[in-house]
């Protein structure tokens, strides 16, 4: 009888996750896994993105391109955009950073911007990304480092593979020892269950908002792009994110609505699994600390390069909690990197020293573009 149970309860169990794994698979919302029946995008496709996206006047809707994941389309702007003097490299913590909004960022030190950000960013997309830009002919001056508490730490994140090759060519013209991809395999593997990819998922299949194409001209790009109307920055679009002509994002109007329900729930502490692990491993890695100094004394041969850190929530600086301990260790050992390196640092991950308040981060972690406006009020020279 209790062995049935077992059984039974197993047999729940595996279905259920099996479910789970089959629907984040195949819907597979941020592009992370390989195609069963596609092949790698052909550099036409990023050439083509890029331009559109830069020659449009409001921006290109996510939700309705879905060919190329988050990375891909930045490095198409990372190898295709034109006149541009800095390029910012970093997690979502940075992607509300633009000079194409009304509210810019970093006015005192970059004319126009490309925003290379994707989500969870790590060290290892720093090195692909630089592998880019350094490839690539520009008129990029300045590379703008966005610098997490994760960031001095290696495999934080699953997704860095997205760009194997260009991590690849960085890995061995730095010379570094590690072997980057087995851990990353297995994160992949272990997404295959992680409840909050299950909700984006979910919330592509079930999505009732279907966008309609803004004429029939050019029905061809039409199909594959799909470009915003002149809309309101702050509201956003109900059912999609919009990327703007320099890359930033504008969060989906859901999205955007979800911050009044965040500053008005029972806070009980900074809850994010790359807290956790820091904590469980130390704040940070030498070895990565090294490569990280080694990759931006290589950049400063072509490049300036700035340091930013960008604010999380007041509420997180409410409490004793070990996210604290850990954002000011980081913080110093950022700006001992950017002293022995003579590199600017521009913020603070503590929002009192910026000025940012409550009403300007749309959760603990992300900050809106009204406050990352003000990153300049903090600047470290070196």
């Amino acid at each position: 009888m209790y062995y049935l149970y077992i059984k039974k309860t197993f047999l729940m169990l595996f279905s259920v996750l099996a479910l789970f794994s089959i629907i984040n698979f195949f819907v597979d919302p941020e592009n992370i896994y390989p195609k069963l029946f596609s092949s790698d995008e052909p550099e036409s496709l990023l050439v083509s993105y890029s331009n559109k996206l830069m020659q449009s006047k409001y921006g290109i809707l996510d939700e309705e391109f879905n060919i190329l994941n988050e990375r891909e389309r930045k490095k198409a702007l990372a190898l295709f955009s034109k006149d541009t003097d800095c390029a910012i490299i970093g997690s979502s913590r940075i992607m509300q950073i633009s000079s194409f909004r009304d509210e810019k960022s970093l006015n005192k030190h970059c004319k126009s911007i490309i925003n290379l950000g994707v989500p969870g960013s790590t060290l290892e997309d720093y090195f692909s990304f630089s592998n880019i830009l350094l490839e690539r002919k520009n008129t990029i001056r300045t590379i703008v480092f966005g610098i997490d508490h994760w960031s001095l730490k290696f495999e934080q994140d699953g997704r860095y593979p997205l760009l194997q090759s260009d991590l690849d060519k960085m890995r061995f013209r730095l010379k570094i020892s590690k072997n980057f991809g087995a851990s990353s395999t297995v994160s992949l593997v272990e997404n295959f269950i992680n409840l909050q990819y299950l909700n984006l998922s979910l919330n592509k299949i079930f999505s009732k908002n279907k966008l309609k194409e803004d004429d029939e001209e050019d029905k061809r790009d039409e199909e594959t792009f799909n470009y915003a109307k002149n809309f309101n920055h702050n509201n956003g679009i109900s059912g999609t994110s919009v990327t703007l002509p320099d890359g930033s994002k504008i969060y989906s109007s859901e999205r955007i609505d979800e911050q009044k329900i965040f500053n008005n729930k029972k806070w009980d502490g900074f809850q994010n699994y790359k807290v956790r692990e820091a904590s469980d491993g130390g704040w940070y890695e030498e070895r990565a600390v090294d490569d990280f100094t080694n990759l931006v004394k290589l950049l400063k041969g072509k490049f300036n390069i700035i340091f930013i850190m960008t604010p999380y929530h007041p509420k997180v600086w409410e409490l004793d909690q070990p996210a604290i301990d850990l954002m000011i260790s980081i913080e110093d050992k950022i700006h001992l990197i950017a002293k022995d390196l003579n590199i600017k640092v521009i913020g603070s991950y503590n929002p009192i020293k910026i000025g940012c308040s409550k009403n300007e981060m749309f959760d603990s972690m992300h900050p809106k573009a009204k406050c990352l406006k003000k990153l300049e009020r903090k600047i470290v020279e070196n």
